[in-house]
């Protein structure tokens, strides 16, 4: 094989490559359901969205001193903002759940939202910096202006509350009291 026709059939490997790689992202739209602030439905299609860690749908936080249910509001914040409008997705990975990861957006009055940022940059959500740090700006900014989460006196990082470490600040008051009785039953 000549020199020539070898550096031929790189270059066509090059290209298919290229071209692979170019449709690997693929669009997901259709019926939607949204699940909780950080996954969707489409179809049979599961979506986690990526870059994004919403509070879970059992989590509370503290804010304006009162105790809320912030997992359900960051659902309800997203269901309000997107609901008159078609969702579409784009992702072309899936986590150890088999879900799509990838984006969400919307287009209003013809400019196209990313909702993944939009959840972020509101304080719906943090961004998940372990597996993208793309909207660890929109975290910034939104925490230096103290929205939604941000503004509570007291939330946890939803990967925390997830790993086992929920909302237990009565238990470490009780182990508190607990030492000081043990302390006092020893004199």
């Amino acid at each position: 094989m000549t020199r020539q026709k070898q550096s031929y059939k790189k270059f066509i490997k090059y290209v298919i490559g290229l071209i692979v790689a170019a449709g690997c992202t693929h669009v997901i739209q259709g019926d939607i359901r949204i699940i909780d602030a950080d996954t969707v439905k489409i179809g049979q299609e599961k979506i986690r969205l990526l870059g994004v860690d919403a509070p879970e749908t059992s989590q509370t936080c503290t804010c304006g001193g009162k105790k809320v249910e912030c997992g359900k509001q960051a659902t309800a914040a997203l269901k309000d903002f997107a609901a008159a409008d078609k969702i579409y997705c784009k992702g072309d990975k899936r986590d150890r759940y088999g879900r799509t990861i990838g984006e969400c957006f919307i287009r209003r009055d013809g400019t196209e939202i990313n909702l993944n940022r939009w959840l972020v940059s509101n304080g719906y959500a943090v961004a998940y910096t372990q597996y993208s740090k793309k909207f660890a700006g929109d975290e910034a900014q939104a925490k230096a202006e103290k929205r939604g989460l941000w503004a509570c006196e007291y939330f946890q990082n939803p990967a925390e509350y997830r790993h086992g470490k929920k909302n237990r600040p009565h238990a470490k008051a009780k182990k508190a009291k607990k030492s000081k009785k043990a302390k006092r039953t020893v004199r």
